[in-house]
């Protein structure tokens, strides 16, 4: 419900206001019927106290891979972005970026490609295609994509949790320029090596700078993974899965 909440404030939009609260009455009811409620970040576990369900709400992240292949720096080109369009958040992060954001860069990097990658793009998506612009629908096997382009892009003007295209590019070791949608719970766990902007000018900006700064990108490149191994793997997300299913013993 605060995905669609928010949506209804970029949107400007009642209709979805009133789904929102439909959907919050219908989140709550299961909270509260639930033995145990789990969430992907410390953020909605204070949401969910705060509407009064208390000593039953568990945080387990997502869990990512880490893969150490990947092109260095001089090799790769490219713009990226990637997730579901069944999804509106990812809908609007495109036309948002395309329409305001991605000229800017151009202006500034003649020459450069933007792959958008995901499932079900409507229309006004595939509409994007273009010279700069491929549009690639569904792709089987994406680590091509995250090991060749230089800068993921995730342009999210609203959404709720923890955003999983943005921690599987740090997987893949591949640096990130997002907003403050994006970021949000991947700083509630420590510190992101992302860059966060929220105005075109300055999420171009960081594209920009994230592009042609060899420095920064190993940099982030390397924190990436790090932070992924640290907070976000298999070996890093057990105890709290552990802890969960031990709380659960003599439930039925």
């Amino acid at each position: 419900f605060v995905r669609e909440e928010r949506r209804a404030k970029v949107e400007g939009s009642k209709k979805i206001l009133e789904e929102a609260r439909r959907w919050k009455e219908i989140e709550l009811y299961l909270s509260r019927a639930a033995d145990r409620v789990v969430v992907v970040t410390p953020e909605e576990k204070e949401i969910l106290e705060r509407e009064g369900i208390n000593d039953k709400v568990v945080v387990i992240p997502n869990i990512h891979q880490v893969f150490e292949e990947g092109k260095a720096f001089e090799e790769r080109r490219g713009l990226m972005f990637i997730g579901g369009f069944v999804h509106p958040p990812n809908i609007d992060a495109m036309l948002w970026f395309v329409g305001e954001i991605f000229p800017i860069i151009q202006n500034q990097l003649p020459g450069v490609h933007l792959k958008i990658c995901g499932s079900n793009p409507p229309r006004e998506i595939r509409r994007l295609s273009g010279d700069a612009i491929e549009v690639t629908g569904y792709v089987p096997d994406v680590s091509p994509f995250f090991q060749s382009n230089r800068v993921f892009v995730s342009p999210l003007r609203y959404g709720a949790g923890l955003k999983g295209k943005i921690g599987q590019s740090m997987g893949y070791g591949l640096p990130v320029v997002t907003t403050s949608i994006g970021a949000e719970g991947y700083k509630s766990i420590g510190e992101p090596p992302m860059l966060i902007a929220d105005s075109p000018q300055e999420f171009a900006e960081e594209v920009v700078k994230l592009y042609t700064e060899k420095a920064l990108w190993e940099k982030m490149a390397r924190q990436g993974k790090e932070f992924i191994k640290r907070h976000l793997s298999k070996e890093a997300v057990r105890p709290a899965i552990k802890g969960l299913l031990d709380s659960m013993k003599g439930k039925s």
